[in-house]
């Protein structure tokens, strides 16, 4: 057995088959969930701001004061929702397992 399949099964337990599923799924609901962050999160800022959210928070067409609460924002909001993601994944998991 590979280091890889033996630091799966160490840590997600189970067989590579499970391992590898289980991954798949957490990984996919923590994406889906970021994205839908994101939309909710373009949507607050059209509606509180009345402009469209920064598309280049580098770019010097941008101002500092907007790419600056644009990343914080959405680096709070993407990362809150990723962890809510990979737990209630996790959750569902281990419920559909036992």
């Amino acid at each position: 057995m590979n280091w890889k399949r033996k630091a799966l099964r160490k840590r997600w337990g189970g067989s590579n088959r499970n391992a590898l599923l289980q991954l798949y799924i957490i990984n996919g609901a923590t994406i889906i969930s970021e994205l839908a962050v994101r939309q909710g999160l373009k949507k607050a800022w059209r509606l509180f701001k009345k402009t469209p959210p920064p598309q280049d928070t580098a770019s010097y067409k941008t101002p500092w004061k907007e790419a600056i609460i644009w990343t914080a924002l959405y680096s709070l909001t993407a990362g809150m929702a990723g962890l809510i993601g990979r737990r209630l994944a996790r959750i569902g998991w281990n419920k559909a397992m036992s």
